[in-house]
């Protein structure tokens, strides 16, 4: 069933000066093979049938330049870190990050949402780079703190505490990426 979202395709794809042959459709299918969470995208063109939409022809078996390119995830130079998270009221939880970009914020589009009135809606991001783990603030309001000193980007070492608005991150410990 075709559903909104091709604009959206469009627009990213002559953003990137992308050629297409057609205006791009999206299309939700329901499937039991896909883990709840996951989501499996498929290139192509529409089927005629929704029967048709699970069965696609190996790469070999396609016309000439109508081949899929396959975009890698490059992987994250950076440690694994678990990360305490000390609320205004007291209460804490920990979490782990991988490297991979997280935002903080209080916008319910962030990895991390923070209930906190003094943090901004996109507050600050955290990042591996080079092997570390690295804080950016976004621009924030109140400012991102590491150890009591306002930082706009800082690489962040084992028992730093990050505060954010109210909030503190206890960076509690690192294991090899």
């Amino acid at each position: 069933m075709p559903v909104g979202g091709g604009e959206a395709a469009l627009e990213f794809a002559r953003s990137h000066h992308y050629r297409l042959a057609d205006r791009p459709t999206v299309a939700l299918v329901a499937s039991t093979d896909v883990e709840p969470g996951d989501a499996i995208v498929a290139a192509g063109a529409e089927p005629e049938h929704a029967d048709d939409a699970a069965v696609a022809a190996p790469p070999g078996d396609r016309p000439a330049g109508q081949q899929t390119a396959v975009f890698v995830v490059p992987t994250v130079d950076a440690p694994r870190a678990r990360l305490r998270e000390v609320r205004p009221d007291g209460s804490t939880r920990m979490f782990s990050v991988d490297g991979r970009p997280l935002t903080i914020g209080r916008a319910p589009d962030n990895g991390l949402v923070l209930f906190d009135g003094r943090v901004s809606r996109h507050h600050a991001r955290l990042y591996g780079r080079r092997g570390a783990l690295l804080l950016a603030d976004l621009g924030s309001t109140n400012g991102s703190w590491v150890n009591d000193r306002r930082v706009e980007e800082m690489a962040l070492g084992e028992g730093d505490q990050i505060r954010v608005g109210d909030t503190i991150l206890v960076v509690e410990s690192f294991e090899d990426a």
